[in-house]
């Protein structure tokens, strides 16, 4: 997959816009707030194993999404990897608050 055109001659700043639209949509309806995390080193460790397998398998869900529309079968057991690590994830934290 070759990277688009748009992105060789400017710096895509999506990630950048991302949080810094929801820090500012949080902050302005008075959501915003410091969460203290329960251990930091897991944090930072599950974090980390979070990040390298989102790259190793398929880092954004949008390609994944295209590969599921292209046929691909390792997609569709990806995208059931993505529903499952959500639930999980969201049974977490609401255990963890």
């Amino acid at each position: 997959m070759d990277t688009p055109s748009f992105a060789i001659r400017a710096i895509v700043l999506t990630p950048v816009g991302l949080v810094a639209g929801s820090f500012l949509v949080s902050w302005k309806s008075g959501e915003f707030s410091w969460t203290r995390p329960f251990n930091p080193v897991i944090m930072l460790f599950g974090g980390a194993i979070v990040s390298m397998s989102g790259l190793l398998i398929m880092s954004c869900p949008t390609r994944l999404v295209l590969r599921l529309a292209y046929g691909d079968t390792f997609a569709l057991f990806a995208a059931a990897g993505l529903f499952a690590g959500i639930a999980v994830s969201a049974l977490i934290l609401r255990r963890v608050r």
